[in-house]
């Protein structure tokens, strides 16, 4: 692995109150485009509905460990984070750091 590129990915995996999964996706999908433009550390995300739809999970890449901490501190995340609370039943934050990679994703 380049040890340049100490990428740093979260994954939070989300657990809608019943009901609620189109009105949280809605609320990501609006939220994330600027919650992204808010982060300059921010590489990419991608977000996940799971098949049987009762979770959903939004895989974060961003710079290093100290740009996610930063972020999660910022007042773009905690606005966000304020519309989607109501509609949660439940939410797991994971971090992760890259050890090895190959091709596209």
């Amino acid at each position: 692995m380049n040890a340049e590129r100490k990428r740093f990915v979260s994954i939070n995996v989300f657990t809608p109150t019943e009901g609620k999964m189109d009105e949280f996706l809605n609320v990501q999908l609006a939220g994330l485009p600027s919650l992204r433009r808010a982060s300059p550390s921010s590489r990419g995300l991608r977000l996940y509905r799971s098949e049987d739809g009762s979770k959903a999970a939004l895989l974060s890449v961003v710079d290093d460990p100290e740009a996610a901490l930063q972020f999660s501190k910022s007042e773009a995340f905690a606005a966000h984070r304020a519309k989607l609370t109501p509609l949660l039943a439940g939410s797991e934050l994971v971090r992760y750091e890259l050890v090895y990679e190959a091709g596209e994703v």
